[in-house]
């Protein structure tokens, strides 16, 4: 046989072993894998709110009564109801003031401590006090009768300081009904401040 023989023979065997190994010379390509879903990370758990524990509450303190343990301002000054008393006569110094009608009046005396009063002569003073509206001050006073209000005072007497003048202590006398069992001071912007309880 020939070397152009041989040749032909070689070329057959050498397609024929291509075609029997099909892809022989190609790399497989991969076979796809199923495609993986990424996993959605769990929403963190919540953690409840707490619930929200409400501050202590603080207790209302009383309201204080203006005039008796609160001071009733009067310009610069402050006036804060000592005692309330009941009398049959108003004294001022030396001077003495009895009741008109003792049978059936009695006069209900306030007093009044004075803080930063004024220094001022006797008239001066009783412009003080119209000034301040404190001759509108009125006494309320019920009883078996219920014999009605008194508006102002009847009688006042001013205390002032020895050395330097200075108004320290005002005090008031009211006609009230000598049957009567309950007072209260009514003043002039509408507060109403019970005396009973500070009674001497």
């Amino acid at each position: 046989m020939g070397r152009k023989g041989r040749a032909t023979i070689w070329t057959a065997c050498l397609a024929a072993s291509l075609a029997c190994s099909g892809t022989g010379f190609f790399s497989p390509s991969p076979s796809p894998s199923p495609a993986s879903t990424p996993t959605e990370n769990p929403s963190p758990t919540v953690s409840p709110t707490p619930t929200a524990i409400p501050l202590p509450t603080r207790t209302a303190s009383p309201t204080l009564i203006p005039g008796i343990e609160e001071p009733i301002r009067a310009g610069n000054a402050e006036l804060l109801i000592s005692k309330a008393l009941l009398r049959d006569a108003f004294r001022c110094g030396t001077d003495s003031k009895s009741i008109d009608d003792p049978e059936n009046q009695i006069f209900l005396l306030l007093l009044l401590m004075v803080d930063g009063g004024p220094k001022s002569t006797t008239a001066q003073l009783e412009k003080w006090l119209q000034d301040r509206g404190i001759d509108q001050w009125a006494v309320n006073f019920t009883g078996p009768d219920d014999a009605g209000k008194s508006h102002g005072y009847a009688q006042h007497c001013f205390k002032r300081h020895p050395d330097t003048l200075v108004l320290i202590e005002l005090d008031l006398a009211y006609p009230v009904s000598s049957k009567a069992d309950s007072f209260f001071l009514i003043l002039p912007d509408g507060p109403e401040i019970p005396l009973d309880f500070i009674m001497a």
